[in-house]
């Protein structure tokens, strides 16, 4: 058996070539019956593998595997979001381009599962039809099943102790995380301007005593 994209050997007989517990080779009910097994399958593992039998001609076949990867992301913009307190919360997370839809999805604060009896909280979930594209994989082979699950966290009222860290977590599949900060009374795009005019007005202080002397 051969890897097509890097010409790797990976067995030759029941000799292994390749390392790790990954791969392996399992032998038919009949004699010649052979099926390469790879476990725990990655976006690397995507390609073409090829069966080779040294007869005079040699008699070769190709198999393709098409990995499809899952997307998760939690759509409120960057990993970082700032709020005031008193300000309401509204957390939208889509998964998308998957075979099977996640049979649960589960929101977690600071590593600790968020319960939908949580006062102040609210979980609602759907599945679509998945038309935005901005979802979809562009190449045919690798899409999942048109749908797309979206789960949104709420909170109506934030207060100081809902800051931390969130992470959207559907079954099987890699979380999306994002970090809220909620400040009180300050707004950090005023406290940063207020800060760069403070330096501005020592920094010219400081210019104007150099001038004097």
């Amino acid at each position: 058996w051969i890897r097509n994209k890097d010409s790797h050997i990976l067995f030759i007989g029941n000799v292994k070539f390749v390392d790790g517990n990954r791969f392996e080779l399992l032998s038919g009910d009949t004699y010649g019956d052979w099926t390469l097994k790879i476990k725990f399958v990655t976006e690397e593992d995507d390609g073409g593998y090829e069966c080779q039998v040294s007869t005079s001609p040699k008699i070769m076949r190709t198999f393709h595997l098409n990995v499809v990867v899952p997307i998760v992301m939690i759509i409120n913009g960057d990993v970082e979001m700032h709020l005031e307190v008193g300000s309401a919360v509204h957390l939208e997370c889509v998964i998308s381009n998957c075979l099977e839809d996640p049979q649960v999805v589960f929101w977690y604060k600071n590593g600790h599962r968020i319960l939908d009896s949580e006062t102040g909280v609210a979980i609602h979930s759907v599945l679509e039809e998945d038309v935005n594209p901005e979802f979809r994989v562009k190449d045919p082979k690798r899409r999942g099943n048109g749908r797309r699950t979206m789960t949104r966290l709420s909170i109506e009222e934030a207060t100081a102790g809902d800051a931390g860290m969130y992470s959207c977590s559907p079954s099987n599949l890699k979380s999306a995380s994002i970090n809220l900060h909620v400040i009180k009374d300050e707004n950090p795009a005023a406290m940063q301007r207020e800060n760069a005019a403070s330096l501005l007005t020592t920094n010219f202080n400081s210019f104007s005593i150099a001038i004097i002397l």
